[in-house]
């Protein structure tokens, strides 16, 4: 064992990720009853959101089985959304959330301004199937960023070291799909 008396100050300088597209993925998911309420259930997603350089893990949790029918309705809605984002349109119902897992899709973020003395944080707009085109647009923005890592470092003699936050170098061109690769300001 360790001990970890003063390991940890509570603050916290993660910020949200501008508003806009990304891709993500569900990395994973388990249905939880309600603290408040134990006759409502819910599905707690945990999705890997990236632009190809900076990455979040953002949870979205959907109140499918809960007596409210106007919850359960807008959750159902959502979920039917990530499942023709994931899986297509004519796709058929999945029968366990495992099946989403580690699938690519196309993530809209905004900004829930901070509140009763929560910070800032992003949330889920809406989501959509990524093309081909999408993908491209993401490889190449990582590729863009490891350019500019490598300049950097060139340039300062070999003394640049960006943060760790801030510094994904893929060493291929696919590397944004590497969970390796994973480099998020999350403390866990």
């Amino acid at each position: 064992m360790a001990n970890l008396t003063g390991a940890f100050d509570g603050s916290s300088d993660i910020k949200p990720l501008p508003p806009g597209e990304y891709m993500g993925k569900i990395f994973a998911s388990e249905r939880k009853f309600s603290k408040t309420r134990p006759e409502n259930e819910y599905l707690n997603l945990t999705i890997d959101i990236s632009d190809g350089v900076k990455k979040r893990r953002i949870w979205e949790i959907l109140n499918i089985w809960n007596v409210n029918d106007t919850a359960a309705t807008m959750a159902k809605q959502t979920f039917g959304e990530i499942k023709k984002a994931i899986l297509g349109a004519d796709a058929p119902d999945p029968k366990d959330s495992d099946e989403l897992h580690e699938k690519h899709f196309g993530v809209v973020l905004a900004i829930e301004e901070a509140k009763n003395g929560y910070p800032a944080k992003n949330k889920v707009e809406s989501y959509f199937k990524l093309t081909t085109t999408d993908i491209e647009k993401f490889k190449q923005n990582a590729q863009r960023h490891a350019r500019e890592l490598l300049s950097a470092e060139r340039n300062s003699g070999g003394n640049a070291h960006p943060s760790p936050a801030s510094a994904v170098a893929p060493a291929k061109s696919d590397a944004i799909f590497d969970d390796s690769a994973f480099d998020d300001d999350i403390p866990f």
